[in-house]
């Protein structure tokens, strides 16, 4: 949504449909601007997640997707720069508290032995079935419907999926990967290890 659809939305939809368009520069540049700001961010909020869990980032993301949705578009409605760059940011940040946790979730929730193929396979899947056809589907919906906020609508379901999904997840920060070896940090800790796995 905020990479392919947005520029797209902020310079002609909003504009054909009533709102306050701003031009491609400017949408441009405000976009930049957010996702340079999610550059720095997301290794701070991984590092936050190893901390205090994966899940507690992800719930705040969807939660903020679920009560945020239709506000953020609400402020790119108005055409005014920074109104527009507080609804780009409020995505951005939402955004992040998924892109910051996902490496590190995703590749625990497989068995070593088909952990490559299972998350390469599940992830390209969603990814191409959501992610890229936001812009068709939205532009599709407001076209059909003359209704701005449907973007805000499909980041609602999207929150609300989230939301169910977290309920099954399991937390995977803190803990071996499933099916892993275990490591040391010593060689007299590698030394015990293997004596103990020798004794099973």
């Amino acid at each position: 949504m905020l990479t392919s659809y947005m520029p797209t939305y902020l310079e002609t939809t909003v504009d054909q449909h009533g709102g306050t368009a701003i031009d491609s520069s400017t949408s441009s540049w405000l976009q930049i601007a957010v996702l340079w700001l999610a550059v720095f961010a997301i290794p701070l909020l991984g590092r936050l997640s190893d901390r205090i869990g994966r899940k507690p980032i992800m719930w705040t993301g969807a939660a903020g997707l679920i009560v945020l949705g239709i506000p953020m578009i609400l402020l790119m409605q108005n055409g005014s720069i920074p109104s527009v760059f507080l609804g780009l940011l409020l995505m951005g940040v939402l955004l992040i508290c998924f892109s910051s946790t996902g490496p590190s979730t995703l590749p625990a929730l497989f068995p070593t032995q088909i952990r490559y193929g299972g998350l390469s396979i599940a992830f390209n899947i969603f990814v191409s079935a959501f992610a890229g056809t936001v812009s068709l589907v939205m532009s599709a919906l407001v076209l059909a419907t003359g209704d701005l906020l449907w973007p805000g609508y499909y980041l609602i379901a999207a929150g609300v999926i989230g939301v169910v999904t977290l309920l099954f997840l399991p937390e995977t920060a803190r803990r071996p990967l499933r099916d892993g070896q275990p490591s040391a940090s010593s060689p007299e800790e590698a030394r015990e290890i293997a004596r103990e796995m020798a004794a099973r």
